[in-house]
């Protein structure tokens, strides 16, 4: 698959074989370039001192300490809400292995472009970042 330009892609997933796993796959993705965030922290920071095409954001992000600090749904709101320095209408695509039905529908709510569950098939991914980047 090919983009049209060079866009930036941030991952925000805390878990290091997840994020491996989505980097790997857009890495096959031509004229995609990818940031990386271990929590809501770093993809705060990420958003405000660069510019991002697209999110791909898990639901659960804790610190180092393993205590839940910005959720993936707080992070969602911020930049919905206007609150971070990204554009308020930033694509993002929702990633999880949690089948929290009650997530799933704020998440859609705020208008994330997609929501897939872990494992995430290549193909999937492909197909949701290209459809979310088209749509922006």
């Amino acid at each position: 698959m090919v983009m049209r330009g060079e866009k930036t892609v941030l991952v925000v997933e805390d878990e290091g074989f997840s994020r491996r796993h989505v980097v790997m796959i857009l890495s096959k993705i031509e004229g995609c370039s990818v940031l990386e965030a271990v929590d809501g922290s770093q993809a705060t920071h990420l958003l405000s001192s660069q510019p991002v095409d697209l999110v791909i954001l898990d639901l659960h992000l804790p610190n180092a300490a393993g205590v839940q600090l910005v959720s993936g749904l707080d992070l969602l709101h911020q930049l919905r809400a206007g609150e971070l320095v990204a554009p308020a209408n930033l694509p993002v695509i929702v990633v999880t292995g949690s089948d929290d039905v009650v997530a799933e529908r704020i998440a859609g709510a705020m208008g994330v472009s997609a929501f897939l569950h872990k494992p995430v098939k290549a193909d999937t991914l492909r197909q949701a970042v290209m459809m979310a980047l088209d749509e922006a």
